[in-house]
């Protein structure tokens, strides 16, 4: 009877072992890695879509465990962390920003994929079409219409009337991709008596020569393009000059008002990792991604960091402020 016991025990054993928790690859790619763990990440994104899972039954250390990642401005790094994520065997990776998901889907054609933060998708051969996205590949994505950047500026004017010299800032490297100074937006910048001066800035080491060169020009305030607000992150280095020369900034990354910049006016960053938590569920519970129909993300916010205008000396309108979705004091 001993023998027959000990015979079966691996197989008892084996039949009670509670289940591994499903695994998640979250991978950024420029937030700093020490950002983005621990139980309340510095990072909003990463406590939006932690709490977004939880509220879900995805509880991280339970029946989830997530492995943040972070490319830290180096792209050169996500093939490795991608391979070292699959090696994991996660369940699932989510992923920012249109290079770093074309690596991931460079390495894997099985694993799904979560676009957490992605533009025009179809246009960059990410998915096939937004309904029928195909592969193993869905998420979120955001389609910046021409007329956005118009927009901003506009908010920049009425925050800031005395201005007249922008001096925008871009990433050169990726300037073909976020398109520069387009023709809807040196117009909408006419039309509101502005004169835009772009510099190309590859790293934040050129950063201060490149706002240096601006104010030689006559530049009176600041516009962070989309492209080098992903590729300077939480911009504190915006911040920091922007003060000290007293140059109203506008910025296209949210998370750069939370560190400090003075007004932000764009997609609903919230939102969109809220909505990336929703996919993650679905596929965690057995839906395949090319069933999963893309979402775009349609939600705009105005955020004012009150306490950035006073260091610059700056009276933000009443009526702009009324305007504001959040306003930090």
């Amino acid at each position: 009877m001993a023998v027959a016991m000990a015979a079966l025990l691996p197989e008892f054993v084996q039949a009670t072992d509670p289940p591994r928790p499903m695994r998640i690859g979250v991978v950024f790619g420029r937030i700093p890695v020490g950002d983005l763990t621990g139980t309340s990440p510095v990072f909003p994104g990463a406590r939006v879509l932690r709490q977004s899972l939880k509220d879900l039954g995805w509880i991280d250390g339970k029946n989830l465990e997530i492995l943040w990642r972070s490319t830290e401005g180096d792209l050169e790094r996500m093939s490795p962390i991608v391979g070292e994520l699959l090696e994991r065997r996660v369940d699932v990776l989510a992923i920012s920003g249109n290079p770093q998901i074309a690596k991931a889907i460079a390495a894997t054609r099985d694993v799904p994929i979560v676009m957490m933060v992605s533009t025009r998708p179809v246009d960059a051969g990410l998915v096939a079409s937004i309904a029928r996205p195909g592969g193993n590949v869905t998420g979120m994505y955001s389609e910046p219409d021409a007329s956005l950047n118009g927009k901003r500026l506009a908010l920049l004017k009425q925050a800031a009337p005395g201005i007249s010299r922008v001096a925008f800032l871009h990433d050169e490297k990726v300037n073909s991709m976020s398109g520069g100074i387009t023709p809807e937006t040196e117009a909408a910048a006419k039309a509101l008596g502005l004169v835009l001066l772009p510099f190309g800035v590859d790293t934040q080491q050129q950063l201060e020569g490149a706002l240096m060169a601006a104010i030689a020009q006559g530049a009176n305030a600041l516009f962070v393009d989309t492209s080098l607000a992903a590729a300077f992150g939480d911009q504190r280095a915006f911040h920091a000059l922007a003060e000290r020369h007293k140059l109203p900034a506008l910025h296209t990354y949210a998370n750069a008002v939370t560190t400090g910049g003075l007004m932000f006016y764009g997609n609903d960053s919230a939102e969109t990792y809220r909505r990336s938590a929703y996919f993650l569920d679905r596929i965690l519970r057995g839906s395949k991604p090319a069933d999963l129909p893309v979402q775009q993300a349609t939600t705009y916010i105005l955020t004012l960091n009150m306490k950035a205008a006073k260091a610059i000396g700056l009276t933000i309108p009443a009526a702009l402020v009324v305007q504001a979705d959040r306003v930090i004091e």
